[in-house]
C-alpha cells in the first residue's frame, strides 16, 4: 500500500489537533491549529506548556516546513518569520522501506499496514515512520492517513524520551 504526503496529514484552514505530551519532567497538552494559507504555505499555530509558536507548512508533492519561530503576537500576522529553506518532512511515495534525509537526520517508513490502538479505538493501515537524528537517537511516529500523527515516541535533547498522544482532531 502506498500513500501520498498530501493525503496523510490533512492541512487545511481550521484543521486542529490536540496532543498530550509526557516526559519524565512534565506533562502538558499541546494544541495545533492551521489558521491561514497564503503564498503556498499553511500557517500553523502551536500552544502548550505556557509557550506559543508558529510554523509554516508547504505541501506540493511532498511535505515541508518552510519557516518556524516563537510567537509574539506581532509576528503572528507576518508570513516572513524565520524563513528557512524547505525542510523535508514527508517524501512521496510513502511506501514500506522508503527513506530520505534532511539536515536534522534520516527518515524511514517502517510499515504502512500497522494496526494501532489508542484506548478503545483501533486504527488500521497506519504508517510507522522512524526518524533518527544526527546523534543517532530514534523517534517513531504512528500516522493515520487523513488524521496525521496518532502517537510519537520521541527523543528530545535536554528532555530525553517523551511521548506524544493524539487527544483530539477536527476542523472548524
Amino acid at each position: 500500500m502506498g500513500f501520498v504526503a498530501s493525503d496523510i496529514i490533512p492541512v487545511g484552514i481550521g484543521t486542529k489537533w490536540e496532543y498530550v505530551f509526557c516526559s519524565s519532567f512534565y506533562n502538558t497538552n499541546i494544541k495545533l491549529k492551521v489558521i491561514d494559507y497564503s503564498n503556498n504555505r499553511y500557517k500553523v499555530v502551536a500552544s502548550g506548556a505556557g509557550m506559543e509558536g508558529i510554523a509554516f507548512l508547504m505541501c506540493d508533492e511532498d511535505l515541508y516546513i518552510t519557516g518556524y519561530g516563537k510567537l509574539p503576537m506581532s509576528i503572528q500576522k507576518s508570513n516572513n518569520i524565520a524563513n528557512a529553506k524547505k525542510i523535508l518532512i514527508l517524501k512521496n511515495p510513502i511506501i514500506k522501506g522508503a527513506s530520505w534525509r534532511n539536515e536534522f537526520g534520516a527518515f524511514k517508513v517502517i510499515d504502512t499496514e500497522y494496526k494501532f490502538k489508542v484506548k478503545d479505538k483501533v486504527f488500521n493501515d497506519c504508517i510507522v515512520l522512524r526518524f533518527v537524528d544526527s546523534s543517532g537517537r530514534a523517534s517513531d511516529f504512528y500516522i493515520k492517513e487523513g488524521i496525521g500523527i496518532l502517537y510519537g515516541s520521541l527523543y528530545i535533547d535536554a528532555i530525553g524520551r517523551a511521548s506524544l498522544t493524539l487527544k483530539g482532531f477536527g476542523s472548524q
